[in-house]
């Protein structure tokens, strides 16, 4: 069965983004990676999820209701690593981009619900294009 534009849009927008779907993102998030230009680690949310869960399902709210444009917290950082010690060409680097963590809650619950649905979209012999 194939969903149209308009139902897989009701189907992944709907109904509102819960504490529970958002807590289960973040518990779904690696420990020990890299911090953003915010300096807050996966670590943090899930450690003081009791604390900051109120401002953060304000922020998933404020998205639903389109008063919040995701780019604004789409803010990384573009870094190099080397490869090796004692680099001294630019090809013994390995660029990575710093993401704020926040950034990342969104797009994996986004992730969440697009996984449920995708079976609908996407046909199993489907390799390209969307309907």
């Amino acid at each position: 069965m194939f969903l149209s534009l308009q139902q897989w849009r009701t189907i992944f927008w709907r109904p509102p983004f819960t504490e529970k779907e958002v807590f289960e993102a973040i518990s779904q998030m690696k420990n020990n990676r890299a911090l953003g230009p915010d300096g807050f680690p996966a670590e943090f949310y899930k450690k003081c999820w009791h604390i900051i869960k109120g401002d953060l399902l304000t922020l998933f709210n404020d998205l639903f209701s389109g008063q919040l444009q995701l780019f604004h917290l789409n803010v990384g950082t573009i870094t190099l690593l080397p490869k090796k010690t004692e680099v001294v060409r630019i090809e013994q680097f390995r660029p990575i981009c710093l993401l704020n963590v926040s950034f990342k809650i969104f797009t994996k619950v986004g992730t969440n619900r697009l996984t449920h649905i995708a079976h609908t979209v996407v046909q199993p012999t489907q390799t390209a294009f969307m309907p």
